[in-house]
């Protein structure tokens, strides 16, 4: 722990002449800039500019992840996009249908003011439960269509300039938010 302070005080004595956007990403949780690195190289090498990250959306994906870890219920109806009642937030079942209980998350939760748009995905197979990674996840969502499309602008996302991403993770959990609103 003492070496990890060390390390974050040399990183902010060298940011003097860093841009802001350097500071905000090296002040995110080393498994939230983990994956939010991972999924900018993975836009990158589709050929994508990369989505600065946000300290709002991260805070939303870290509340996501915990409130899953610990009270997510499998083989209900409810999809990884619900809410349970056990935060400062509204709590929803979501279906696929309730699109405002995800949208507004990040205003519920931070000082952000656009929609937040969610994709998320658990480490748990038929198998056998994972441990989640940032490699994991992303490589689960760059199989997925439909969190492809999310992440790489395509089909109905194409028209949705992403200006901010948070992410994060938990022991079976990811969530990544995407924003069309700089933080």
């Amino acid at each position: 722990m003492l070496i990890r302070h060390i390390v974050w005080i040399l990183c902010v004595a060298a940011w003097t002449g860093c841009s802001s956007q350097t500071a905000i990403v090296n002040s995110l949780p080393r498994d939230a800039k983990s994956l939010a690195d991972l999924l900018n190289d993975y836009r990158i090498k589709n050929g994508l500019p990369p989505i600065r990250s946000s300290v709002s959306l991260t805070r939303v994906a870290t509340a996501h992840v915990t409130d899953l870890q610990n009270h997510f219920e499998k083989g209900k109806l409810c999809n990884l996009h619900s809410w349970s009642s056990h935060g400062n937030w509204t709590p929803c079942c979501y279906t696929g249908e309730q699109v405002q209980c995800m949208w507004n998350k990040p205003r519920e939760i931070t000082k952000y003011k656009a929609d937040g748009y969610e994709i998320t995905v658990s480490a748990f197979t038929t198998a056998r439960p994972d441990a989640m990674t940032p490699w994991l996840a992303v490589d689960r969502w760059a199989h997925s269509d439909p969190h492809r499309a999310v992440i790489l602008n395509e089909g109905q996302w194409a028209n949705f300039p992403w200006k901010a991403m948070g992410a994060a993770e938990s022991d079976n959990y990811a969530s990544a938010w995407f924003g069309q609103e700089a933080d």
